[in-house]
């Protein structure tokens, strides 16, 4: 992608949420989103617990945090021992800006020759 992934978009909407929701969450789940956008792949970021929670500053991620923002922890026995993979559901949907590509695409379509 073109854009290096520098940027992690949230929904205005979180203002309203905080009102249901910890601030604390909603702080976690936006620096959670950063992390995954820089460090992370197709919206799955692999680290270890303790970098983890040290990054979101807490003990344990809540399940209601994990219930609200869409959030998928699984542990990697395979790979590399204590390794999470933290995931956010949907994250294609959410995250990817594909504007540029289907504007390109309809251009291309419009202007071709058969």
């Amino acid at each position: 992608m073109a854009d290096q992934k520098k940027w992690f978009k949230a929904w205005t909407t979180l203002l309203i949420d905080s009102l249901s929701m910890p601030v604390d969450d909603i702080g976690r789940f936006t620096v959670l989103g950063c992390l995954i956008a820089s460090r992370g792949e197709n919206g799955t970021l692999v680290t270890d617990k303790k970098t983890l929670h040290t990054l979101l500053q807490c003990k344990e991620l809540s399940p209601d945090f994990i219930k609200n923002f869409n959030v998928i922890i699984t542990e990697n026995e395979g790979l590399c021992n204590g390794t999470l993979s933290v995931t956010m559901k949907n994250w294609n949907k959410y995250q990817v800006d594909s504007t540029g590509y289907e504007r390109q695409q309809r251009y291309r379509e419009a202007h071709s020759v058969t």
